[in-house]
């Protein structure tokens, strides 16, 4: 079936070159760190032990991606910055019960530290906007 319109021209449009100066631009302004030995065992130990977002068969990129993220929080709630931290990811088998309701033992472990957690990057900004 051929549609009776020409194909759109999408790649005309100066959206794509505007994305990637975008994302080029957060990412020269991103601070790199080191890892970090404490983070990477509780990774492992997240791991080996299948505790959210780990699960049987999975990467222990998610864990470490927690842990980094976790210490971070941790750290930054204890030098006393008070703006509202979330976590976003669309990843929601790993991270979610059914919905969008974040697994008990991340939503303690979020909690303890002022994370908040959203799925959607427009729900992560909403959250960020209402502190």
């Amino acid at each position: 079936i051929v549609p009776p319109f020409p194909p759109p021209g999408f790649r005309h449009l100066p959206l794509a070159d505007r994305l990637h100066a975008l994302s080029s631009d957060l990412r020269g302004r991103a601070m790199r760190l080191d890892p970090d030995q404490g983070c990477v065992l509780r990774a492992h130990g997240r791991a080996t032990s299948y505790i959210p977002p780990s699960r049987q068969g999975g990467e222990v990129k998610d864990s470490t991606i927690i842990e980094e993220c976790l210490d971070v929080s941790r750290r930054l709630k204890a030098s006393g910055l008070a703006r509202k931290r979330v976590f976003c990811t669309s990843n929601k088998d790993d991270y979610c019960e059914k919905g969008s309701r974040l697994f008990a033992n991340l939503a303690s472990d979020f909690g303890d530290v002022g994370l908040g957690f959203a799925t959607s990057l427009p729900w992560a900004v909403n959250e960020i906007k209402k502190a």
